[in-house]
């Protein structure tokens, strides 16, 4: 999906409050990549995580902290600004993008992530095998509460 289109649907979406801040800087600017450029940072994230299974258990979604900083240092950067922006709270500021994050990230996927359906996963004894996307949904968040309570840590 372009940035642009992206943008778009995110301005048409009626569950935004017209003043939200999301909405005034799309309104700004439609062309601006802020928002796309996180949403694509976290899908890639879900997308790029290690896959293990544990004994006893289903597939889990693996992220490390390594990997998971970069993407809460830019949130952390845009909190700032489009606070500073808009002259609003950083709280308001990082709860609205954490909204949007959770409800559009699938959205910057390509065709081919999203019907990527082989996936390399380690056991729990550390033995690589391809396996089928069935058995993990490759593009969603298993757990996106404790997801977004890990990423709250570090911004």
């Amino acid at each position: 999906m372009l940035k642009q289109e992206f943008n778009h649907r995110l301005l048409i979406d009626e569950t935004f409050d017209h003043t939200s801040i999301v909405t005034q800087l799309l309104q700004n600017n439609i062309k601006s990549p802020l928002i796309y450029n996180l949403c694509r940072s976290f899908y890639l994230l879900v997308y790029n995580s290690n896959i293990i299974k544990k004994p006893g258990s289903r597939y889990e979604c693996y992220i490390s902290d390594d990997s998971l900083i970069p993407a809460a240092s830019d949130l952390n950067e845009a909190i700032n600004y489009l606070s500073n922006q808009f002259q609003v709270s950083p709280e308001e500021v990082k709860n609205e993008l954490f909204y949007v994050i959770k409800r559009y990230y699938t959205d910057t996927a390509t065709k081919e992530e999203l019907n990527n359906q082989f996936r390399m996963t380690e056991s729990y004894n550390n033995q690589f095998q391809m396996e089928v996307g069935s058995l993990y949904e490759p593009n969603q968040f298993p757990n996106w509460d404790r997801f977004e309570q890990r990423v709250r840590a570090f911004v």
